[in-house]
């Protein structure tokens, strides 16, 4: 009873988050489709889009600070907006 009770509750684990997400779902551009569920965001991005490009930015010079806005913001221009940003530190 109790292996079956868990097999259960591993699949309800599973698919319930699934479910959820696509309540959420939204598509940014052709090549970006933006989810949410329980306050986690995620950007599905398909890098084999011709319209799609993924790239960094960081500040100039390095040790200025920068809001990840401000580098949305200088990286777009007519015709190529920045949709999605991820402000983090990689070491």
């Amino acid at each position: 009873m109790g292996k079956r009770l868990l097999r259960a509750l591993g699949v309800c684990a599973i698919v319930g988050p699934l479910m959820i997400a696509d309540a959420g779902a939204q598509s940014f551009s052709t090549g970006v489709n933006h989810e949410s569920s329980q306050g986690n965001h995620h950007l599905k991005v398909n890098l084999n889009d011709v319209h799609t490009k993924m790239g960094i930015s960081y500040s100039q010079p390095l040790n200025q600070l920068t809001s990840t806005l401000s580098h949305a913001e200088r990286a777009s221009r007519d015709g190529f907006a920045v949709v999605g940003a991820v402000n983090a530190t990689f070491f």
